[in-house]
């Protein structure tokens, strides 16, 4: 199994610590690992550096991140994708397609983003938007029956050794 998660960059912030900590847990379990950011920086960069090759995919310009985000996804073949952000969700499942890749995209999807995204101005409206189209987007593409694995609600979690959390 190959895991490649798909952020912007590394800041101090909940989803990049989730992720540093996904990706040591997985590491653990002999799973392989990427990381690759549109852009390498942040407070977390250093640490994520040390723990799993990270990848640069648009420093010199955001009109390179889908193209070289293919690229790797088509030359590395990782089993599994996955992002969180809706702005980077959608060029990462636009990179996915244009990969041809039989990947499964696992998107982060959590309250407190859309939030955080409404900024004033245009960028804040567009940001907003684009989380709740993604959001139910990928709501509607989910897998509900194996997520509730055979019972009446859906599960806490599932591990690529054990299975699903009991």
């Amino acid at each position: 199994m190959r895991v490649l998660f798909v952020l912007p960059r590394m800041l101090a912030g909940g989803v990049e610590r989730v992720t540093l900590n996904l990706v040591a847990s997985l590491q653990a379990e002999g799973i392989e690992c990427r990381l690759a950011l549109r852009r390498c920086h942040g407070e977390f960069i250093e640490e994520a550096k040390a723990l799993v090759d990270v990848e640069e995919l648009a420093g010199d310009g955001l009109h390179h991140f889908v193209p070289r985000l293919a690229r790797l996804i088509s030359d590395w073949h990782p089993s599994h994708v996955v992002t969180a952000f809706a702005d980077v969700g959608l060029m990462t499942l636009l990179a996915c397609r244009l990969a041809g890749d039989k990947t499964a995209l696992i998107h982060g999807v959590h309250n407190t983003h859309s939030f955080a995204n409404r900024r004033p101005g245009i960028t804040g409206l567009i940001r907003y938007g684009l989380d709740d189209v993604m959001a139910r987007a990928l709501y509607r593409r989910a897998d509900w029956q194996w997520a509730r694995n055979g019972g009446a609600t859906i599960t806490h979690g599932w591990k690529p050794k054990s299975g699903f959390l009991k």
